[in-house]
């Protein structure tokens, strides 16, 4: 498979710009642009027979990236840099499982393990008022390793004839060995050219299964488990300098991030009604995350300042059938909020605590099938502070499939409404000790035609 890029970046908005120029782009970001193309290539074999059935997978990609980028430092003021990036990745994984015989139902074992090589290779230059590209200010040659394996089990017990319970466990260990090395204008990062992280994930649950004859079954779930997430290469190891307004320069990056780790407890429940094709679902959640990784604008650069709580309900209904003509309906609450410092208990900022979807789809001659998205966003800020609400977005897309023996072609019509919205937002320090908040307008109207071809 392959893929290319080829896109430029109007950059945020303020106010005043947006309400001029929705659809422009800022002066600084006018010489903004990426260009991308990835190429992958993937394998895969299986063996069922036997007592332990097996499965490998093999992959391959490569990446060669430009990416012009600005980065705004305070209101007004920004930094121009373009990046060069190649980089390929191996991986390979490996899976199996067998059934168990137990004295109370069925229990079936699985394990497996993966990894992955990636090398890369990068550089910087900074970019002069007419657009133009100068000298390397900066490199980056480094490798990330991955490895990680697992073993999960799950038993299958009847408690009656209608009922059964079934019991899940496991856990899953992720090693990420990183080296690095940089040369740029910028102290730090040159000088930590290695990180190695790793973690054990458990997680359990429970699943309660009544399956009554003549009578849609009804399954109720309970699940606990303790992730962890590291830093990007980005945010560990990036060389880019910029103008500390000291004669010097500074980079983002911090070699000593620890990884985000999270717990998590999810319940739920999920059915059907007898008179008619209608099926539901209902679930809460909440996630404690220590570690978290932000932009500290007191060192300027990144670090592990973040304490957050996510909790949240979530619900769905589907009304009719698929291949003729169905209906879903989700509504989704979430408070993503900090656990400690100024902001405790406020939103974050770009997450909405509300959001809903109403999705049609109607199946048509000719192996034709066009789904309606109905969207809307509610009670989003673009700051943790509060101070500057992002406004609430309606956006309706529409979707037309053919089905083909060759494969599947896609037309998506996007905001079709010609909604203004923003997607994102900021706010950014200005000279006199206040702030300027920023957005980023989403599209208007927008077409997207994708061809999917099975070989």
């Amino acid at each position: 498979a392959g893929e290319e890029r080829d896109a430029e970046e109007p950059g945020p908005r303020t106010a005043a710009e947006r309400a001029t120029d929705r659809d422009g782009s800022a002066p600084l970001f006018r010489f903004d642009r990426e260009e991308t193309r990835r190429d992958r290539l993937a394998a895969s074999a299986e063996r069922a027979a036997g007592p332990w059935p097996l499965a490998g997978r093999l992959w391959a990609e490569s990446r060669d990236s430009e990416r012009l980028r600005t980065l705004l430092i305070a209101a007004g003021l920004g930094d121009r840099a373009l990046r060069s990036v190649e980089g390929d990745t191996l991986g390979a994984a490996l899976e199996g499982s067998r059934v168990l015989a137990v004295p109370l139902g069925e229990a079936v074992l699985r394990g497996g393990a993966e990894g992955t090589h990636e090398e890369l290779a990068g550089s910087y230059r900074g970019v002069g008022e007419g657009g133009a590209a100068g000298p390397v200010v900066a490199t980056l040659d480094g490798r990330r390793r991955r490895a990680a394996a697992f073993l999960t089990g799950d038993w299958t017990v009847p408690l009656a004839a209608d009922l059964r319970l079934r019991l899940v466990g496991g856990t899953r260990w992720d090693r990420i060995d990183d080296r690095v090395a940089t040369a740029g204008t910028a102290p730090g990062p040159a000088d930590a050219d290695d990180a190695v992280q790793d973690a054990w994930s458990p997680r359990l649950g429970a699943n309660l299964l009544l399956d009554r004859p003549g009578r849609p079954p009804l399954a109720l779930w309970l699940r606990a488990a303790r992730a962890f997430k590291a830093p990007t290469l980005e945010q560990l190891f990036d060389p880019r300098p910029l103008p500390d307004f000291a004669g010097g320069t500074i980079t983002l990056a911090n070699p000593d991030l620890s990884p985000q780790r999270a717990a998590d407890l999810e319940l739920g429940a999920r059915g059907a009604t007898t008179a008619g094709p209608l099926l539901w679902e209902i679930a809460a959640y909440r996630t404690e995350v220590d570690d978290e990784i932000d932009f500290d604008p007191a060192t300027f650069r990144y670090a592990n300042i973040g304490a957050t709580r996510h909790e949240g309900f979530e619900a769905e209904a589907r009304l009719g059938r698929p291949d003729r003509l169905a209906t879903t309906a989700a509504w989704t609450w979430q408070r993503v909020v900090p656990r400690e410092g100024a902001n405790a208990g406020r939103q974050l900022k770009n997450i909405p605590e509300h959001s809903a979807r109403l999705t049609t789809t109607a199946a048509l001659p000719a192996d034709l099938a066009l789904t309606a998205t109905l969207s809307w966003l509610g009670n989003r800020w673009l700051d943790d502070a509060h101070r500057f609400p992002l406004g609430e977005a309606t956006v309706i897309d529409l979707r037309l499939v053919a089905q083909r023996p060759w494969g599947e072609l896609r037309l998506d019509l996007l905001n079709v409404a010609g909604e203004e919205h923003d997607e994102l937002g900021l706010a950014l320090p200005d000279f006199t000790g206040g702030e300027v908040p920023y957005c980023f307008p989403a599209p208007g109207r927008a077409a997207k035609l994708e061809l999917a071809w099975d070989f």
